[in-house]
């Protein structure tokens, strides 16, 4: 785990920091648990990740694992000496990061998609799906005179891909059209859509449980939104993740689907992305009618 010093002026010339000096680092989160900060530059902490890895992918069958945090936390100076990198600072949080994500590839295979929080450019090798919730955060904001642009997507596009933003109660519930916007928003920037939360917190502030707004009738409107978006985005998926468009593509959104337009050239892209990307992004559709069955019961 990451050490802090107790005081930031015990340092002794040879670099050696007593036991004594030296503190956990903590965190604590939504759920108010209590988490040591590990330190990534360990053997041990590589090695448990890894091997976490390698056994939800081969003895669960999952097509990936989603480990939390790494291109969203900054990094803590640590102070351990039996770690064996820089005390205080140096590069061992990114450096021992990306020989993780190695490792943890390794295990996985090369046809496993591997997920994490945020995202960072030191990360881009050994990740193949960011989880953008804060890069998708602010940019709804009806008092907001600032916007985000996809500057990310547009520059490592092909080289690593996007999922997910927060999704709020209010989004449906005080003015629907923020929920279709923040929808329509992913699918133009190349994101998969959603990451709602059906049952939320009772701590969120503002409320992210969506499941009973989502199943009122009075929101069929917007389910059906939902399901043109999603089946707008599994149609361009190979564009989104083999290519790039050379001319504009040509879609039909309709209130049954998408219609595939004229194809436009694809080339390829500098990394081949791991088959389970394709399915993670590859949206299951919504049916309206089974949206309606659910409402019957």
């Amino acid at each position: 785990a990451v050490k802090s010093l107790i005081n930031q002026t015990v340092l002794v010339d040879d670099q050696t920091v007593p036991a004594a000096d030296l503190s956990l680092d903590e965190e604590s989160y939504g759920s108010l648990a209590q988490f040591a900060v590990m330190c990534p530059a360990t053997d041990y902490w590589q090695t448990t990740i890894a091997d976490t890895v390698n056994e939800i992918v081969t003895r669960l069958e999952t097509d990936g694992v989603y480990i939390d945090q790494i291109a969203a936390a900054g990094p803590y100076p640590c102070w351990d000496p039996t770690h064996g990198h820089p005390l205080g600072g140096g590069s061992h949080w990114v450096d021992g990061y990306k020989e993780m994500l190695a490792s943890a590839r390794e295990g996985a295979g090369s046809e496993a998609a591997l997920m994490t929080e945020s995202n960072a450019e030191p990360f881009l090798e050994g990740v193949d799906i960011f989880l953008t919730l804060v890069g998708f955060q602010e940019n709804l904001a009806t008092t907001s005179t600032e916007h985000i642009v996809p500057v990310f997507p547009a520059i490592y596009g092909g080289y690593v891909y996007s999922a997910g933003a927060m999704f709020y109660h209010s989004d449906m519930d005080d003015d629907s059209d923020v929920f279709c916007a923040r929808l329509a928003t992913q699918l133009l920037y190349g994101a998969q859509l959603g990451w709602m939360s059906l049952g939320g917190r009772d701590n969120q502030d503002p409320y992210m449980g969506m499941l009973d707004v989502m199943m009122d009738p009075a929101h069929d409107d917007e389910i059906e939104f939902l399901r043109t978006m999603s089946s707008a985005r599994s149609t361009l998926t190979d564009y989104f993740v083999d290519g790039r468009p050379t001319r504009d593509l040509s879609v039909a959104l309709t209130s049954v689907g998408v219609a595939k337009g004229e194809a436009v050239g694809r080339v390829a892209t500098k990394r081949i992305a791991p088959s389970a990307v394709r399915r993670v992004l590859r949206n299951v559709h919504v049916h309206t009618h089974e949206h309606a069955h659910e409402h019957a019961h």
